[in-house]
């Protein structure tokens, strides 16, 4: 994928324009592989402080469709959260985003207890959103899904001083 395409997947033709939580939304969800430079190249010219405070309103909405039984998914994704908001540069945003993808997207970890398919998190959170409206109940063990590597995360100075939660 080259600064184009990748452009078109988020619809923007400029990064200013990365302002929407579908921009978000598109960049965390896209099928198709997104290079880590490609993000980083992305990071090092939008508005970052807007650009996390994105990432944070997609992980809350991440956040509010864990199901209630997974605790342990629920405290990792939150984690996540952590992570990803609370990078203080583009470098690290960008490889903080890339393996956010790679759990999410690339590599299938979710079990459907229903049929035995092994389906990304992506698509089993969708489902189970799906699943709400249909008036089912879908059921999956994330178990494998627990297998994510977090470094750590930062937290600013700032956010520190002010009390707020990242």
């Amino acid at each position: 994928m080259d600064k184009t395409e990748f452009y078109n997947v988020l619809d923007i033709s400029d990064p200013e324009e990365f302002t929407y939580y579908e921009n978000m939304a598109s960049l965390l969800e896209e099928d198709q592989t997104i290079e880590e430079n490609l993000i980083d190249d992305l990071l090092r010219e939008v508005d970052f402080t807007r650009f996390r405070d994105l990432a944070k309103s997609y992980f809350e909405e991440f956040l509010n469709r864990v199901p209630d039984e997974e605790t342990d998914l629920y405290f990792l994704a939150d984690t996540m959260r952590r992570s990803v908001v609370g990078c203080e540069d583009p470098e690290s945003l960008a490889d903080a985003i890339y393996r956010f993808r790679k759990w999410y997207i690339v590599e299938p970890s979710v079990i459907d207890r229903n049929t035995g398919e092994e389906i990304c998190v992506r698509d089993a959170r969708y489902n189970i959103s799906a699943a709400a409206f249909l008036g089912e109940k879908p059921e999956y063990d994330f178990h494998k899904a627990y297998n994510y590597e977090i470094d750590g995360y930062d937290v600013s100075v700032q956010d520190m001083v002010e009390g707020t939660e990242i």
